[in-house]
């Protein structure tokens, strides 16, 4: 049978989504890069896994039964990176962004079997990637330089998740978890 990879994440709703697109296209003019674009702008909850495509009935499902507590209001400040390899936009420190995480890391790992072990292991730090994959260690510096003494101030409601599934490039197939809907 064959296997997708998927992903969880907060989505942008425009026109914070075309900010962050525009800061992308950026990136690629100035500095060649692409690999940003394979994905739609996002915070990742839970890093991309494999899954059966014939039971991707069975993961929307699960996913639909959980729900956010409360819509959460994230506040973006400014750039930041992970060392010559992640260029992003920082998330400033949230409870709600936390506890939904770990609440939805508990779900997935309870209903459906799976693990997030890279965030395990280095812990959530969330954030909107602006480069990655195919950024070199010279380009790092540059861009944290340049961007060193740029602003970026933004609010962002989160009322739902999505499901991403990889193709070409990555998509968002299903949304879920929106606390103003409710299952009979």
């Amino acid at each position: 049978m064959a296997r997708k990879r998927y992903y969880i994440a907060c989505i942008p709703k425009e026109p914070l989504y075309n900010q962050i697109f525009e800061e992308q296209r950026y990136l690629q003019t100035a500095y060649g890069l692409k690999a940003m674009f394979n994905s739609p702008p996002h915070i990742t909850l839970h890093r991309p896994f494999e899954w059966e495509e014939h039971k991707e009935d069975v993961l929307m499902q699960m996913l639909g039964s959980f729900k956010l507590n409360a819509p959460i209001d994230l506040k973006l400040n400014g750039y930041d990176g992970f060392p010559k390899r992640v260029f992003y936009i920082r998330v400033a420190p949230c409870d709600i962004l936390n506890e939904t995480y770990f609440m939805l890391r508990s779900h997935v790992r309870i209903n459906l079997g799976l693990t997030n072990e890279f965030s395990n292991a280095y812990g959530f730090k969330p954030h909107i990637t602006l480069a990655f994959r195919d950024l070199k260690p010279r380009q790092y510096d540059a861009i944290i330089t340049e961007f060193a003494n740029k602003v970026f101030a933004a609010t962002f409601h989160v009322n739902e998740l999505s499901l991403l599934k990889h193709h070409t490039v990555w998509t968002s197939i299903y949304t879920f978890g929106n606390p103003n809907t409710y299952s009979l």
